[in-house]
């Protein structure tokens, strides 16, 4: 058996054990998000039907399972179910999304053999610009209707400078560890100051 099934299969039955302590400790409400994790699981099935396992679609759908520890550590920080917890799902997934397709950016411009112009900077940058933009724009009208955090689309907006520095600094030649590295410390810079926006 292969390592990373090893390692899948040891990360599935700790999270499920987790989950048990969790549920006999009275969290029952976490069951919820098994409605929107059977959702996003047919999804990921479906695009494994149609032969797109290897494409960047089944990662970012995979990303909204991914995010949904956050509704279920605010729920059980606040021992409740509350609407908050839905909102940090969709902020945590549009956030994954654009990191994705940043990452995978990045990693394009590491094969380059030359600099590219900053037209084909831009160029290349295209997809990222968009997914980043328009969680910006739609955090922007959360937090006018108040829904989320006035400083949400801020932090959004932080996110996409260091974005648009990535687009215009290729990494030519750069290790995948670094460009790694460097995201996961943004995502933790992200998630901090998320986090500290909703304790505000």
């Amino acid at each position: 058996m292969r390592p990373a099934l090893l390692a899948l299969i040891g990360a599935g039955a700790l999270a499920a054990l987790l989950l048990g302590i969790l549920l006999w400790r009275g969290y029952t409400f976490l069951l919820w998000l098994g409605i929107p994790a059977a959702l996003v699981m047919a999804w990921q099935l479906w695009l494994v039907v149609q032969r797109e396992e290897r494409q960047l679609g089944i990662e970012l759908v995979g990303a909204g399972m991914l995010a949904l520890a956050a509704p279920a550590a605010y729920w059980v920080s606040v021992d409740a179910m509350t609407p908050t917890g839905w909102w940090l799902w969709l902020l945590a997934w549009l956030y994954a999304a654009s990191a994705i397709v940043y990452v995978y950016l990045r990693l394009k411009q590491r094969r380059l053999k030359e600099m590219p112009s900053r037209a084909e900077q831009w160029r290349d940058g295209r997809r990222t610009l968009l997914y980043i933009g328009t969680a910006i724009l739609f955090t922007a009208a959360l937090a006018f209707g108040q829904w989320v955090p006035a400083l949400t689309p801020f932090i959004f907006a932080l996110a996409g400078a260091h974005f648009v520095y990535g687009i215009t600094h290729p990494c030519v030649g750069v290790k995948p560890v670094r460009i790694g590295l460097e995201q996961s410390f943004a995502a933790l810079l992200f998630y901090v100051l998320l986090g500290a926006a909703f304790l505000i």
